[in-house]
């Protein structure tokens, strides 16, 4: 199996991955697979030897998969190829290739491409490539094409840097002192699409401003004067360098973001209109407190759309949280005809996404809505709100007041306990972070013996890890309140940014240690594999349950003083199990934990 691969890659922040697997006719098995941790793959040719697992019926693959396609720009597959090994030799027999170049050998290499180089070549000229393979016992016979030299040489060193909501683009000339005589310019290209031409050979930079938040993928060609090649009065454009300027803008008000039009005026905030403002504008009607967006029926509009757009807002800070937008909104309506709409939009991605249609079906008082737009937590947005429909006056209407945009950082999960004498060892789960690096630590607070507020800090020092062992004291019995809170610092700054935290959990401390000596009791706990229960007297009943209550399984009389449990294939979590000796008869908290 032959192939071509190339990895066009944006960062390494989450893991993406390229299986090439083949189907057996039963399941697929992977050949080879590739990733973006180490950063781009250039274009490389790739030979696989499937002769062991392709000797029937076979299909193939290219399977893609991974945490976050954000963080790549594409995965490039070509020449793909199936080829029967028919050479008389056996394969450790070939020594490699020659390259000819119009007769002249030009190299020798093992591998089976050949970029040639732009010096042993002119524009506009016709060349013949012949290859031969060669063997320990001589050489075969050639192969060979023909081929008109389009090949202009590109500028250098393109270099992409985000200032603000802007790029500033900064490339050098080629090496190559014929191609400088023939330099016209240069032609910028955004995502693939031409921007700006820059009509002096000596103009080596652009600054590209005014972008949205999103991800750019920029180009700069050469434009030559082609009469120094022999073809006078034409024109012609190199290819883009190989690396392209990738570039992420990051840029606009800060999380939280918060809009009362408290200034009475679109202003404050940089607002803008598109097409243009339309009906938009700020009323104090209906509502004292403060003034309010509005988009009015007059002057009376007909397959109408204009929307009311934020500036920018920059959630980078806000990489392991829930991003959350919240307005209110009413309208009073004219005629419920359903055909004027009100869409809350965000712009992230690089693209618009509709997060509430609101029709006129009647009027609506004032009306809070929560949306959830963590798809651009940590990323560049923007806000809109579009009225658009067949004939304004059907609503007298829109009012849009208190937009805020705010994070909620993820909290740690599943806290638990386990108890040893006076010590209460707590653990938790890590928030599920993606891409990020997720808390720098972690606090416990905790009630006194009594369970009543106020919580106290508990760690002298933030919490590295997931466990955090608490000394109540001797003789402490009592009823304490536990919680966790995870402790996130802006990626940036490192200053704090938010503390989430876990659900409260109840743990009495009166009598004597689950751990102790007096009745049955279990060891180890927590446990992973097996769990032995002892007691002085002869086991008369067990059983276990899980944490609601549901029976696992029973022992009546096993008239033992010892039992080994297996409960490896038990998830992890919190187990009780009761135990009646000849005469107590004891329920234990145990932990399953892997």
């Amino acid at each position: 199996m032959k192939y071509d691969i190339y990895l066009d890659n944006y960062n390494t922040t989450s893991m993406n991955t390229l299986a090439v697997e083949i189907w057996n006719g039963t399941t697929w098995s992977v050949l080879k697979t590739y990733d973006n941790q180490g950063g781009s793959i250039p274009w490389t040719s790739e030979v696989i030897d499937i002769t062991n697992v392709a000797s029937h019926d076979f299909k193939l693959r290219f399977h893609t998969s991974g945490q976050d396609s954000f963080s790549i720009n594409s995965w490039n597959i070509d020449n793909i190829s199936v080829v029967a090994k028919d050479s008389p030799s056996p394969p450790e027999c070939l020594l490699g290739y020659t390259f000819y170049l119009n007769g002249i050998l030009a190299l020798f290499t093992t591998d089976t491409s050949y970029h040639i180089p732009p010096q042993q070549v002119i524009y506009g000229q016709k060349y013949q490539g012949c290859v031969r393979a060669v063997y320990t016992g001589g050489n075969s016979a050639a192969v060979c094409d023909s081929f008109n030299c389009k090949y202009l040489y590109p500028p250098k060193n393109l270099t992409v840097l985000p200032l603000e909501c802007a790029t500033s683009l900064t490339w050098e000339k080629p090496d190559d002192p014929v191609a400088i005589s023939a330099l016209t310019g240069y032609d910028i290209y955004r995502n693939w699409v031409f921007i700006h031409s820059n009509t002096h050979p000596d103009s080596l930079g652009y600054d590209d401003l005014n972008l949205d938040p999103g991800s750019y993928l920029y180009a700069v060609v050469a434009k030559y004067d082609l009469g120094v090649y022999g073809f006078p009065g034409q024109v012609g454009e190199s290819l883009p360098l190989a690396d392209t300027g990738a570039v992420t803008v990051l840029c606009g008000f800060p999380v939280p973001f918060h809009e009362g039009w408290d200034q009475g005026n679109f202003s404050f905030h940089a607002w803008t209109f598109q097409p243009d403002q339309g009906n938009w504008g700020i009323s104090n009607f209906l509502k004292s407190n403060a003034p309010f967006a509005d988009f009015h029926w007059q002057p009376i509009r007909t397959n109408y759309s204009f929307a009311l757009e934020s500036d920018a807002i920059n959630a980078f800070s806000w990489q392991c949280a829930t991003l959350w937008l919240d307005l209110d909104y009413k309208l009073i309506d004219h005629n419920a005809t359903g055909n004027e709409t009100l869409n809350v939009e965000a712009w992230y991605n690089n693209g618009w996404h509709v997060l509430k249609t609101l029709p006129n079906n009647g009027s609506v008082d004032w009306t809070t809505l929560h949306l959830d737009i963590s798809a651009a937590s940590g990323k560049g947005l923007k806000i809109r709100f579009v009225a658009y429909g067949v004939n304004s006056g059907d609503i007298l209407h829109w009012y849009i007041d208190n937009i805020n945009v705010f994070g909620i950082c993820l909290s740690p999960s599943a806290l638990n306990y386990a108890m040893n004498g006076q010590l209460v060892n707590l653990y938790w789960e890590a928030p599920a972070c993606i891409g990020s690096s997720g808390p720098a630590g972690y606090n416990v607070y905790r009630t006194d013996s009594t369970g009543t507020p106020p919580f106290a800090l508990r760690n002298p020092g933030l919490i590295t890890g997931t466990v955090f062992s608490d000394d109540t004291g001797p003789g402490s019995g009592g009823m304490y309140y536990y919680f966790v809170t995870a402790v996130f610092t802006d990626p940036v700054t490192l200053v704090p940014l938010c503390e989430s935290t876990t659900d409260t959990i109840v743990i009495s401390t009166v009598g004597t240690s689950e751990h102790g000596t007096s009745g049955p009791r279990v060891f180890p706990n927590p446990a992973s594999g097996s769990i032995q229960v002892k007691s002085d007297l002869k086991i008369e009943f067990l059983e276990m349950f899980d944490y609601s209550g549901k029976p696992l399984f029973t022992l009546n009389k096993p008239d033992a003083f010892n039992l080994l449990l297996d409960v490896s294939f038990y998830p992890s979590g919190i187990y009780f199990i009761r135990i009646s000796d000849q005469q107590v008869t004891k329920i234990i908290k145990v932990i399953v934990a892997r």
